[in-house]
């Protein structure tokens, strides 16, 4: 396959400009250790392998040399102190051409790692970058496996038996897919906040196609699989069939449909004079003492629409109790719960780098974008986590006990 590396120079421009931003944003957030981890991981691979090319070089020759351990050395690279163990040889004759010694200028090593995490590029034509800069194809090969594995691991790592809520959501991100055809691939995201407020990635799938309910069964019971059995909130948007499938894995939990979409909806479906007594509405059932006065607000809603839309009022009755689950928590903690959008919060870094590039290379360069946000915003997450959650997690406790076991 021919590298087509010099056709997409501006692209490449653009790729470098948004990865930076993203970059910026965390460093300045105070989330750089992960990123420094994969970046130290990335180039220490390049190195070895480098040395390994060079020590089989000189056997070749009929030369005698062996690898003599490494030393250390600290630079900087897209504002974060890197520490390094550089391997040598015996005879001192090994020198990495991916050390910063060997660019002109500083700013070219930044955007060859750049280039190197984000994936941008296809494998090939990171490949053809880091052979201009004198690495070889193997290297990146190393890279590539590497970045594999850390996220192989990342996706099979235990979570737990429990946790308090779990929120789900799709994201359709365009791809160009191995025939060269742009193509669309959906992102599925878990995100789960436990009883003191800390917010986890609990997976992260891409599927190519639309969302699916093939999708979501693969996630549920990839989450089951890893040890989560007892979820006491799912939050998220109607999606046809998601409420069966929650329940054929969680059956004790209680399932939330996202009162921002079901918003959205109404506005969509009813006409604009509607808008203000929808608004009404909307307040009234976010506001509601408990869940019994949330089924009224409901059924108000319900009969409302009814004039309107028959067929969708009948459909809005049968969902009343997913609309009102929020309401069997503590009032301080159901404008967390009542909506999704903390997934679109997390979809919005990869939005930004799907804008800039118009589509993400391949799917390889999807994963990896994935996963150096999930990384950074985890980290993020240890440091900022729910305060209302966290200041009535005894209380939620004696919910989720009663809810599971009936408060034995």
């Amino acid at each position: 396959m021919k590298s087509n590396i010099k056709g997409r120079k501006e692209e490449g421009d653009t790729m470098n400009a948004s990865v930076e931003s993203m970059l910026s944003e965390f460093q300045e957030s105070g989330v750089k250790d992960s990123l420094k981890k994969l970046v130290e991981d990335a180039i220490q691979e390049v190195m070895k392998a480098e040395r390994d090319q060079f020590l089989k070089s000189q056997r070749e020759s009929g030369e005698r040399n062996y690898g003599n351990g490494y030393y250390d050395r600290q630079f900087n690279v897209l504002g974060m102190s890197l520490n390094l163990q550089v391997p040598r040889d015996r005879k001192g004759q090994f020198r990495s051409s991916i050390l910063p010694d060997a660019w002109r200028r500083s700013g070219e090593y930044d955007e060859l790692v750049i280039k190197l995490l984000a994936k941008g590029y296809s494998k090939e034509e990171v490949r053809e970058v880091l052979r201009e800069a004198g690495v070889t194809g193997t290297a990146v090969d190393q890279i590539a496996s590497r970045m594999a594995q850390f996220m192989k691991d990342y996706r099979t790592r235990e979570i737990g038996e429990e946790t308090f809520a779990a929120f789900m959501d799709v994201y359709h991100a365009k791809v160009r897919n191995e025939a060269g055809k742009i193509v669309t691939y959906s992102v599925y995201l878990v995100l789960g906040v436990d009883f003191e407020g800390r917010k986890t990635v609990l997976n992260l799938t891409v599927r190519e196609g639309a969302e699916d309910l093939k999708g979501w069964n693969e996630v549920l019971q990839n989450l089951v699989e890893r040890g989560l059995s007892r979820v006491s909130l799912f939050v998220t948007d109607d999606f046809r069939g998601l409420h069966e499938l929650i329940s054929k894995y969680f059956s004790s939990s209680r399932h939330q449909l996202c009162l921002v979409h079901f918003e959205r909806d109404l506005y969509r479906n009813l006409p604009k004079e509607d808008a203000s007594s929808i608004k009404e509405h909307m307040k009234d059932l976010k506001t509601c003492r408990d869940a019994e006065c949330g089924r009224k607000v409901v059924g108000e809603i319900s009969e409302f629409v009814s004039k309107r839309r028959a067929s969708y009022g009948k459909y809005i009755a049968e969902r009343a109790e997913n609309y009102v689950a929020f309401l069997n928590y503590p009032r301080e903690v159901r404008t967390s719960i009542y909506t999704n959008n903390s997934c679109e919060s997390f979809f919005s870094y990869v939005a930004r780098n799907e804008r800039s590039l118009s589509y993400f290379s391949s799917q390889e360069s999807l994963d990896t974008t994935l996963f150096v946000i999930a990384s950074n915003l985890e980290e993020h997450w240890e440091k900022h986590v729910n305060s209302a959650v966290k200041s009535h997690s005894y209380r939620l406790r004696q919910i989720f006990e009663v809810q599971f076991n009936g408060g034995e």
